[in-house]
């Protein structure tokens, strides 16, 4: 596969107007003009009360309903502190596993990159 120097930024997918319908249709769109690799995070969205991991979550049921995987690249970060207690370090093995983990059920996926 070759990266496309473009990356699209996910930290508000989803977010205000279109909901599900939007993200999709902006996802499919970058698809289309030749988009390979996806950024998202473990806190995307998260700031937004009721949308805990929207990021994610809607990159995996897009993937899921595309059936597309295998022509993306999907960039994703954990380790955040916590939105409440911003001062509490995460940057343990414990945090990044669970992290990683919760990322991975999120986007549907075996691998991120």
């Amino acid at each position: 596969m070759t990266a496309n120097p473009l990356i699209l930024g996910t930290a508000n997918l989803g977010l205000g107007g279109g909901g599900r319908e939007a993200a999709f249709n902006l996802l499919d769109t970058y698809l289309e003009l030749g988009g390979t690799t996806i950024d998202t995070a473990a806190i995307y969205s998260d700031w937004v009360p009721g949308e805990i991991g929207r990021s994610e979550a809607l990159i995996g049921q897009w993937m899921a309903a595309r059936g597309d995987r295998d022509t993306l690249r999907i960039v994703t970060k954990g380790a955040h502190p916590r939105l409440d207690t911003p001062t509490v370090g995460r940057c343990d093995r414990a945090s990044i596993r669970g992290d990683v983990e919760l990322s991975l059920k999120r986007l549907q996926t075996d691998r991120i990159l």
